[in-house]
């Protein structure tokens, strides 16, 4: 498993991880921001996922793949997360457009609606707050 940092060699001016070779080689590929104060200044998985795609070879498909069930997978997280399968979490994004391509964008919020745990968190692009009454009887349920 190789977990690539792109916007971490954006912000240190380094070179890109050879993320074409290793997958046309086989190996399995996962994204991460490296979000740190050293290096990895920026959180956005789709500004992490351009640079992937713009710097470092993979297609929009693969990003999104490593940034999904591969990242999953590389935290040991793959049986509850990373993909829209029965029995796991429900942890969805739903993206401002209808092409995925969106994503390519930066600088640009693409993502509308974020679905954590099977709750929306974000919708229209703000915070839904939620009483805490609710979210009580929500965690009691689980």
């Amino acid at each position: 498993m190789a977990t690539l940092l792109p916007a971490a060699s954006f912000y240190l001016k380094q070179y890109y991880a050879p993320a074409r070779t290793l997958i046309d080689e086989g190996a399995i590929v996962a994204l991460a921001t490296d979000l740190n104060p050293g290096g990895g200044h920026s959180p956005s998985m789709p500004f992490t996922m351009a640079l992937a795609c713009l710097a470092a070879g993979m297609t929009l498909e693969e990003a999104i793949v490593a940034s999904t069930v591969n990242a999953a997978f590389a935290l040991d997280r793959w049986e509850d997360v990373g993909s829209l399968d029965e029995g796991k979490k429900m942890d969805a994004l739903i993206l401002n457009g209808d092409d995925p391509a969106c994503l390519m964008q930066v600088g640009v919020s693409t993502i509308d609606t974020v679905i954590k745990n099977g709750r929306v968190v974000v919708e229209g692009g703000r915070l839904v707050r939620e009483s805490s009454k609710k979210k009580a009887a929500a965690d009691e349920r689980e």
